[in-house]
């Protein structure tokens, strides 16, 4: 299942940074360097990765909330919380480097030219 994860979260974030190699090459071209392209690639895929953990946790806690007729008082523990966080900034960096490292490596005539 976590592989499955990884694996269409970097599909994805590769389909992102291919989509827009024209917009970082501008951004290239405006004086952003190397490596402040490199990390709003991978805030971007942190911030994909964390958001989608803290809706599905919330959903979660909500499905608790619903079995508490059938099983009486029952939460979402806080280790599970700090869990499903930690996995997913851990999946954001394994996926988003890289498309990352692509961006960063960006040669600015080539990308403008669409080679």
């Amino acid at each position: 299942m976590l592989f499955t994860l990884l694996f269409l979260t970097a599909n994805t974030m590769m389909q992102s940074v291919r989509e827009r190699i024209p917009e970082l090459a501008v951004l290239k071209t405006l004086g952003f360097s190397d490596g402040k392209v490199l990390v709003l690639v991978l805030l971007e895929s942190v911030a994909l990765c964390v958001a989608a953990s803290l809706f599905g946790l919330a959903l979660a806690s909500l499905a608790f909330g619903g079995l508490k007729p059938l099983f009486g008082e029952v939460s979402l523990p806080l280790i599970v919380i700090e869990a499903g966080i930690a996995i997913a900034l851990g999946l954001a960096l394994v996926s988003g480097l890289p498309p990352a490292l692509r961006a960063k490596s960006l040669n600015i005539v080539d990308a403008l030219a669409g080679r």
